[in-house]
């Protein structure tokens, strides 16, 4: 692997570590809050389902359009 590809490679990582963190951090506040998927979703205007998966890392399946 030449450097180019192992800085991306690495970037993409800390990345994704980062992204896998704040979901986490997020789902724990969600849940220290009590707030339900449902109340979550209509105070951030997405849907229920974008939240879930925005909670649990699935940001590539996430749509922010709705």
């Amino acid at each position: 692997m030449d450097i180019t590809n192992r800085i991306v490679y690495d970037t993409k990582m800390a990345m994704t570590t980062q992204l896998h963190n704040l979901a986490q951090h997020l789902a724990n506040r969600r849940k220290s809050l009590g707030m339900s998927f449902p109340a979550l979703a209509l105070r951030s205007g997405v849907s229920e389902q974008t939240v879930k998966r925005l909670l649990s890392s699935q940001l590539a399946t996430a749509a922010f359009g709705n």
